[in-house]
């Protein structure tokens, strides 16, 4: 529901969800695999508001997938996600957003024996609108930090478990215009 008044906006999400047959792929494999039964459970909170040219904003997701059955994330879900974003109006009707994400309790195995790294990442969108177009800059991952997009594991001829991740994206810059007739 939503809740609070004036310039402050609040809203809250909690659900739970049974998903029989989810389907889930392996890498490992290089297939897909039905894992059975899951359980998502989980809590949504955001707030954003206006000041003047100002608008920031909050969200934290927490989230717990889990296999039927078992306490342990699944792999490469996140258990805590928290953003914070601003925008604000410049002059010369420039719009600048900007927005840094953070999580952390994403595991890439589905014991949760090896963690991933917490990530971090900085995305900036710069917009001037000329009537109905608007030409735009994007910059995702400003800072190129490197962290682990997704993984999985597997076990060496000593029986130790050996993780494999697929890196998370280098700093890109996307600019365009749009158009509207």
């Amino acid at each position: 529901g939503v809740a609070g008044s004036g310039p402050a906006r609040w809203s809250l999400v909690a659900y739970r969800a049974k998903v029989d047959d989810e389907i889930d792929f392996d890498v490992r494999t290089f297939s897909y695999a039905n894992i059975g039964e899951s359980r998502h459970t989980g809590l949504e909170l955001q707030g954003d508001t206006t000041w003047g040219r100002f608008s920031p904003s909050i969200s934290y997701v927490l989230s717990h997938v889990t296999e039927a059955g078992s306490d342990r994330q699944l792999k490469n879900v996140p258990r805590h996600r928290l953003s914070f974003a601003a925008g604000v109006e410049l002059p010369w009707t420039f719009h600048v957003y900007a927005r840094f994400e953070h999580s952390v309790g994403a595991f890439l195995d589905d014991e949760n024996a090896v963690r991933t790294s917490t990530p971090s990442t900085m995305d900036l969108r710069v917009r001037r609108p000329f009537g109905r177009h608007a030409l735009f800059v994007d910059v995702f991952n400003v800072t190129a930090d490197q962290y682990e997009e997704y993984g999985f594991t597997l076990r060496d001829f000593a029986n130790n478990l050996v993780p494999y991740v697929y890196p998370s994206a280098p700093r890109a810059v996307r600019a365009g215009l749009t158009l509207a007739f």
